[in-house]
């Protein structure tokens, strides 16, 4: 399991979502995900709940995510938003 920077929080995020070896793909190469940034939210849950994760963990270049920027319910939630953006910018 990844544990301590940024793909080690992505990984926390996304892993209530998703299949375990997808997201510890997708968190190892988050940086490098395809479309990741163009604010999409409509495709399959796997790839959104990685979007998601590492939206959630954009406190650690100084931005607030967005809730009308995350593609799932649940990273929506406006206690799972704080707790994310808290823990990203430790």
């Amino acid at each position: 399991m990844l544990s301590g920077d940024a793909p080690g929080r992505v990984y926390r995020h996304a892993r209530r979502g998703a299949r375990s070896d997808v997201v510890e793909l997708f968190a190892l190469l988050h940086d490098r995900w395809r479309h990741r940034r163009d604010g999409l939210i409509e495709v399959e849950v796997t790839v959104q709940t990685g979007w998601d994760a590492d939206r959630l963990d954009l406190g650690r270049v100084g931005i607030v995510p967005r809730p009308d920027k995350l593609c799932t319910a649940q990273a929506r939630d406006p206690v799972l938003l704080e707790r994310a953006y808290r823990r990203s910018v430790r």
